[in-house]
């Protein structure tokens, strides 16, 4: 038996070591069986524990014991929230049981009246499921599957009553056609009637300022008749640019980015005429900077912008005005540095959002809670620490809404780099600053794991342990045990891309030209410990015509690949790809000669993977990714996933310790015969894709990848992977996971014959996307006996006569693609009669065939329109009758028929992911006939709709 050490495993952060060569060779010679791909599936949604950055993740690094080290751009590491975030009203704690929101910002959100929120943006992920620019939050954090979404962004939100209006830049919202403004049904989610037939564009729209009062809609500069819908053409407000208005008793009040209107100066904020828009020449708050929010409450006006000065006082961020005047009063909250971009009302308090960090002397970070009579700050303090501002605020049901265009909440200060724990956690106690605008490039673990070296174009740093800053430029050492700095210095003249820790040599690659006071052109060997001086090893480097420019280095301690733009190597000529020993420097005769940029490689046995922006190697085509063997002169192997790219193609790669796959990042679009977006697992034995595909978000590339011990981990530019608003970092591990419920779904709604109630979801784990169906059952008045009510499959139920002195349940299916779970509600309250009281029973509730057809009642006698109907005096039934009979019978089996070939569809594209190879091939045209087929029933469905609704209409 030969036991092997895994790559990374007690030896270095992300290098293999040459006993595998020898393990490989054997392999082949007696047939040993190496790892096959396979072994381990992942999943495709990112570790909900895993910690996300501020910004760009360009390298990492695992130590033995499995602590994970990053670097990159970023500023603070925290945890994952998307731009949505709630917390208590009570104690400022934060609420992890929101539904999350991702791929784009929140502009604004408004309380429902009933614990939750309605919110707008250019988001396109709500909960794991696919929903763009408006959702509907529950009381209980889930969204509201039955609530429309719309076509595009939602700027403004206004609550009027029962009626939301929406306006942004969208075309429709719930597939009903209603450019830029539109009202909806809060109860129902319905699309109303009211539709303005003639919406002009807002010039300039940073945010939709929407708004209404007892007769109008005011959106943007313009305002429509609440009744009827109809734009006021003898109406425009005088002002440009603006982001939000308010109506007052005074006026209607625009602020935002102008500094005129209606020909008048005008400084960020008007007071415009109810009558005629004309701006009102006595009213002039002059603010001093932009305007964001306005809030119209008991008479006063409160306004929160970027402001030093507004209405004649110093007043920052927030103040309060005499609408009547447009002067501030005495209401001075005294914010510190940042804006206010909104206000919420609150009743007696109002709370303020935005990018401040303290008010009136104490720290309040992005939101503070404020008395509205007083201005005193309450004791609330949720402390979101987020890595950018708050664009809307909402109170509801006790709790508080903020959204903006952050992804994390309780961020720490980590410049450039940081530790998280082998879960994906931030570790709070590592805590080396890197100071100023700077990156740290690259950073590799030492051999013994006591030891991080970072590389990037930094000019100083601080302790963990605090103190004054210490020079150190472009390179320095960190001591894991304390967190400081060593006093390791080699002080390198330029940036350094890349550092590769072994036992003997730190090997350093980037743009200088001298480092520990000796010459060295991109590359260098130097002392693990001391102050990092230089070894004598120098490759010398050369290219004819031009500068020598080195893109990746990789060691095993004994040899050293060297990537980059040169043709001569130690007076030998050798083009992009060279390997020379560790000690000498000399080149062996290893020369695969790659036609383009070799930006990452790793070793793994006997092969060295090289990837970048190569079009071929060793004369072999290979796109963007390649196996080389070390032995010889690099003979390239017939493993060719062939990445196919727009861009720059292949940045990072690594092997999986099992030696399984191969992960690719970068910026590309297909990888291994498969659509993968920028990342990609790829089998190491045939090059094919595999089942993985995490769907890192559009152009947005992956800069670093490294796996160990079945987790995978990546950095880079991206702030969404798949549904999930994971920013700059993910960490993926273990198996996707079938649907699993954690809460019950719930009813809602009045209880009584001829109401409609309405079924939620509940709460559900698992692998997103999940799909959702409902069953309704009636059950005796004690909630048992149930029996399942046939075609009651929607989120509502419109209850009938049938349910008179019944409860009912409903169960929800959740499926994916890795299984399905259910889970069914508590029974409701017995159905009662028909409000407003006991009367006489309606004709088509009585149990009597009064017209002799053969049916009794609603809804199975087709002469009742409802339970209520008190006029079942049908001759029997006739031609037309039966013929909405039986289309009503023939579009049920057309939709059986859909959901049963749904079903398969989704089985046949679990069969594909499973499969690899020729089994995979067969396996896709399954996949095509069965979609096919499914595209055939829709229609048939289609037309058996089109049917049921001309032979029923009467």
């Amino acid at each position: 038996m030969i036991v092997v050490c895994p790559k990374g495993k007690g030896i270095s952060s992300h290098r293999s070591i040459r006993l595998l060569v020898l393990i490989v060779s054997l392999a082949g010679i007696f047939g040993l069986a190496l790892p096959s791909a396979g072994q381990a599936v992942l999943s495709n949604v990112p570790d909900d524990t895993g910690a996300v950055a501020s910004d760009n993740v360009l390298d990492i690094a695992v130590a033995p014991n499995g602590d994970t080290y990053i670097a990159g751009e970023f500023s603070g590491v925290g945890t994952r929230s998307g731009p949505g975030v709630a917390f208590s009203k009570s104690t400022g704690a934060w609420d992890e049981g929101l539904a999350e929101f991702a791929g784009g910002r929140i502009w604004d959100a408004v309380p429902d009246g009933s614990g939750g929120f309605f919110v707008g943006g250019d988001f396109s992920y709500v909960g794991g499921l696919q929903r763009f620019g408006l959702a509907h939050i529950l009381a209980d954090g889930t969204s509201d599957l039955s609530f429309p979404a719309t076509s595009g962004t939602v700027f403004g939100l206004a609550l009027d009553g029962t009626t939301l209006y929406v306006s942004g830049q969208f075309n429709s919202i719930g597939g009903i056609s209603r450019p830029s403004l539109a009202a909806i049904d809060a109860g129902t989610g319905a699309v109303t009637s009211w539709n303005p037939s003639d919406y002009p564009p807002t010039p300039v729209i940073q945010r939709g300022p929407l708004t209404v009062d007892a007769n109008y809609v005011y959106s943007g500069r313009s305002r429509f008749d609440k009744a009827t819908a109809v734009l006021d053409n003898t109406w425009q407000a005088e002002a440009l640019n603006t982001t939000s208005v308010a109506s007052t008793a005074a006026g209607v009040y625009y602020g935002g980015y102008f500094n005129t209107a209606g020909g008048l100066p005008r400084n960020y904020i008007a007071a415009v005429d109810h009558t005629t828009g004309a701006v009102i020449p006595g009213i002039d708050p002059d603010s001093s900077a932009w305007v964001f929010d306005l809030l119209s409450k008991n008479g006063r006006l409160f306004v929160g912008g970027g402001f030093s000065t507004i209405g004649g006082a110093a007043r920052n961020g927030i103040a309060r005005l005499d609408p009547a005047t447009g002067q501030a009063d005495s209401w001075d909250a005294n914010f510190g540095s940042g804006g206010v971009e909104a206000i919420a009302d609150a009743g007696t308090t109002v709370f303020a959002a935005g990018d401040f960090t303290s008010v009136a002397g104490q720290q309040r970070r992005y939101m503070a809670e404020l008395d509205a009579t007083s201005a005193a700050l309450t004791g609330w303090n949720a402390n979101p620490s987020l890595p950018g501002d708050l664009d809307a605020a909402a109170i509801s049901g006790g709790r508080v809404f903020g959204g903006g265009n952050f992804n994390m909440v309780g961020r720490s200060s980590k410049f450039k780099v940081a530790k998280l724990n082998p879960d994906g956690s931030l570790d709070p106690s590592f805590s080396p600053l890197v100071l100023g605008s700077p990156d740290v490039h690259s950073l590799d673990v030492s051999p013994d794991g006591s030891t991080l070296y970072i590389g990037g174009d930094f000019t100083s740093v601080v302790n963990t342990s605090g103190g004054s800053s210490i020079t150190r430029n472009n390179a320095a050492a960190i001591d894991l045990a304390t967190g400081d700095f060593t006093g390791w210095d080699p002080s390198p003249d330029a940036m350094v891309t890349n550092i590769v820790a072994e036992s003997g040599s730190v090997f350093l690659e980037g743009e200088f030209s001298q480092i520990a006071g000796v010459p060295r052109t991109e590359v260098a060997a130097l002392n693990p410990g001391g102050t990092g001086t230089a070894q004598s090893w120098d490759p010398g480097l050369a290219r004819s015509g031009g500068a020598v420019d080195v893109t990746s280095i990789e060691s095993d301690g004994s040899t050293v690949f060297i990537g980059g733009n040169f043709d001569e190597v130690g007076g030998q000529t050798r083009g992009r790809l060279v390997e020379v020993d560790a000690t000498t420097a000399a080149p062996t005769a290893f020369d695969p000669e790659p036609n383009g940029s070799v930006k990452s490689m790793e070793l793994f046995g006997s092969s060295l993977y090289i990837g970048g922006g190569f079009s071929s190697v060793g004369g072999s085509p290979r796109s963007q990714l390649a196996e080389i063997m070390t032995a010889g002169t690099g003979t390239v192997t017939g493993w060719d996933p062939s990445v196919g790219s727009l861009g720059s193609g292949v940045e990072d790669l690594a092997v999986a310790d099992d030696g399984s796959s191969v992960f690719i990042g970068g910026d590309f679009i297909t990888a291994g015969g498969e659509t993968r977006r920028n990342l990609a697992e790829l089998d190491r034995a045939t090059g094919a894709g595999t089942a993985w595909n995490p769907e890192i978000e559009g152009f947005d590339k992956v800069l670093a990848v490294a796996e160990t011990g079945g987790s995978v981990k990546t950095g880079g530019e991206f702030v969404r992977v798949g549904p999930v608003p994971n920013a700059f970092y993910a960490q993926f591990t273990g198996e996707a996971q079938p649907p699993s419920n954690s809460s019950l779904p719930t009813i809602t709604g009045t209880e009584e014959v001829g109401q409609t109630l309405q079924a939620s979801t509940g709460g559900w784990g698992g692998t997103p996307p999940l799909d959702f169906d409902f069953a309704w059952s009636r059950c005796d008045a004690g909630g048992g006996s149930c029996q399942a009510i046939g075609g009651a499959d929607s989120s509502s139920y419109p209850l009938t006569a049938a349910d008179l002195g019944a409860t009912l349940r409903v169960t929800v299916t959740a499926t994916n693609d890795q299984g399905s779970d259910d889970a069914t509600s508590a029974a409701t309250g017995v159905i009662a009669p028909a409000g407003p009281g006991p009367g006489p029973d309606p004709a088509c509730s009585d149990g009597i065939d009064n017209d002799g057809d053969g049916k009794i009642d609603f809804p199975a006698d087709p002469g009742c329109t409802s339970a209520a109907d008190e006029s079942e005096t049908d001759a029997a039934v006739g031609p037309d009758d039966s013929a909405c009979i039986k289309a009503k019978k023939a579009l049920k089996k057309a939709n059986k028929q859909v959901k049963k070939q749904s079903k398969k569809v989704k089985k046949a594209k679990k069969q594909v992911r499973k499969s690899s190879g020729k089994k995979r091939k067969t396996a896709n045209k399954k996949l095509k006939k069965q979609k096919k087929k499914l595209k055939k029933l829709k229609k048939k469905q289609k037309k058996a709709q089109q049917r049921k609704n001309k032979a029923c209409s009467g």
